[in-house]
């Protein structure tokens, strides 16, 4: 989309040698959409990892719940 949306621009402007590149605006706007799509993927990296943890602690819950259900069936069944 980004290069989509460029290429529309220096068609707009007659050429590249029209735009100006030394352009302050210009280049702090390339160096922060850079940042911002790394701060982005790092983000939804730390998300997934969270997701992950969140699940891995549940299925552990489950499991110690089921190993408490099934000692308890034992000494209820020993107790008869």
């Amino acid at each position: 989309m980004a290069k989509r949306t460029i290429c529309d621009y220096v068609n707009y402007v007659g050429g590249i040698q029209y735009i100006d590149v030394t352009n302050k605006k210009l280049i702090l706007a390339a160096t922060t959409a850079r940042q911002k799509y790394l701060a982005y993927l790092n983000e939804l990296h730390i998300k997934e990892a969270n997701d992950a943890n969140s699940k891995k602690s549940l299925t552990r819950g489950f499991t110690t719940a089921e190993n408490q259900e099934k000692k308890l069936q034992k000494e209820a069944e020993n107790l008869e």
